[in-house]
């Protein structure tokens, strides 16, 4: 059920996306030079539905992974944070370091054999296991991927992981959010809370005010952000919401052309940017045969049968949620 790319992220595009675009169509009507900065998950297809299906194409896709992991990399090289260019190149959550540049130099083999002669992942996130990537596998593909790509490249190791867990993810941060929740309604409350360490999302502020900095100032400072691919990325759609490195301006976001995404990666991204298109068709209009036939495709979907059989439960589950699905709910 993975939050943004598996079944899980899918249902949740199809809840928030009519949503967002609203709230879209009002600012450009209340606020037009206003930029929407969407933290909200699926962020990629969040963002791509914006542009597509909206009257506003001011939006910026925001995650806090490029940072942590940009992070990490510096404490992996001993090296600055500002002294780094980390090329990142995908989609959200399905997004991979191609290059690591420190004040001009080349450093992306020498980062990828720290990694490996480590005992865990040290790129990892603390809402995913931190297993490693296979050692061969990386010195072969010569790319680092997100720690969210193990749900698609260690699957088996993950759902076992996930079925031998008392509880799931979801459930986890179910239990958090309502400890968060009962700590905010002290209106004296000044700590941050510890909980908030165990849900994940450090330096979500730190991207987000450099973003708002970045436009306001219009500083031209390079950040990974989610935007209309453009060329970025030859060898991916232009229309598709990809996760790339741009200068930020105060026109807002402007994508650095890096050429091709490499092989392998560019068919499991190339595969997920096809899918996210058809969700995000079925989020904004209420299209049954889309909603099907990108699903289907996930890598995630291993039956078609079964994958089937999931959407139409979770459709009836999530029925109150779906106002666009009725009928097709009513049907069921």
């Amino acid at each position: 059920m993975y939050k943004t790319n598996g079944a899980g992220g899918m249902f949740k595009a199809l809840r928030t996306i009519p949503v967002i675009i609203e709230i879209a169509n009002e600012m450009k009507a209340i606020c037009p030079n206003a930029w929407l900065i969407n933290f909200t998950n699926p962020a990629s297809m969040v963002t791509e539905a914006v542009l597509k299906y909206s009257h506003n194409n001011r939006v910026i896709g925001l995650c806090n992974g490029p940072v942590n992991m940009t992070h990490q990399v510096a404490g992996l090289l001993n090296a600055n944070v500002e002294d780094l260019y980390v090329e990142f190149k995908g989609s959200n959550h399905m997004n991979f370091i191609t290059k690591i540049l420190h004040n001009g130099v080349d450093r992306t083999r020498e980062a990828i054999e720290i990694i490996n002669a480590a005992d865990v992942d040290a790129l990892s996130f603390k809402n995913i296991s931190n297993e490693q990537f296979n050692k061969e596998l990386m010195a072969a593909a010569n790319l680092i991927p997100s720690s969210y790509l193990k749900y698609y490249l260690k699957t088996t190791e993950m759902l076992a992981e996930q079925e031998a867990a008392e509880q799931s993810r979801g459930e986890i941060v179910k239990n958090i959010e309502a400890e968060l929740f009962k700590k905010y309604s002290d209106v004296t409350l000044q700590d941050k809370p510890k909980e908030l360490e165990a849900r994940g999302g450090a330096l979500y502020s730190t991207a987000a005010l450099n973003v708002i900095r970045a436009i306001y100032l219009d500083d031209k400072s390079i950040q990974t952000v989610n935007v209309r691919n453009g060329g970025a990325i030859t060898n991916l759609p232009e229309e598709a919401v990809v996760e790339v490195n741009c200068v930020l301006t105060r026109n807002g976001p402007i994508p650095i052309c890096t050429g091709e995404i490499p092989s392998p990666a560019k068919g499991i991204v190339s595969m997920m940017k096809d899918y996210e298109a058809l969700i995000v068709k079925a989020a904004a209009t209420g299209d049954y045969q889309a909603l099907i036939s990108g699903f289907i495709f996930n890598p995630l979907c291993s039956s078609d049968t079964s994958g089937v059989a999931l959407v139409k439960e979770m459709l009836l589950a999530n029925k109150k949620y779906l106002p666009l699905f009725a009928k097709k709910i009513e049907s069921l």
